[in-house]
């Protein structure tokens, strides 16, 4: 079972002038590919191969979540950084053809959602 997440943030840019509306997709893959993924070393692995070239055609770079970890459960999960929604989408549907690809998540936005009575805060200050 694939499943997949989206977290949207909103960071400054560079100089700090204007927002950009950022969108990071947190991909699970095999223990195959992690070690290989995360050095970024060549391979004979075909899934991996595949999933390098996914990453290459989508424009994106998958970065490890955890630099450095030797924990099995933390380092097989990467991210990538797009800033369009519409585009994390598509990301999302090449990457869950891709073998290396066990599994992702959806994180819940930064900000809890609104509600009735929230909505009436808002509204007092």
């Amino acid at each position: 079972m694939a499943f997949l997440t989206l977290l949207g943030d909103i960071v400054p840019d560079r100089f700090g002038t204007k927002e950009v509306k950022q969108t990071l997709i947190t991909v699970k893959v095999s223990k195959k590919v992690t070690g290989p993924l995360q050095k970024r070393k060549a391979s004979t692995s075909k899934s991996l191969n595949e999933l390098l070239t996914a990453e290459k055609e989508l424009g994106i770079v998958l970065e490890p979540l955890h630099p450095g970890a030797k924990d099995p459960y933390l380092s097989p999960y990467f991210r990538a950084k797009v800033t369009d929604h519409a585009k994390a989408k598509s990301v999302i549907n090449r990457l869950l053809n891709c073998k290396a690809v066990e599994a992702a998540y959806l994180k819940p936005s930064s900000e809890l959602p609104k509600t009735a009575r929230t909505q009436k805060e808002d509204e007092l200050f």
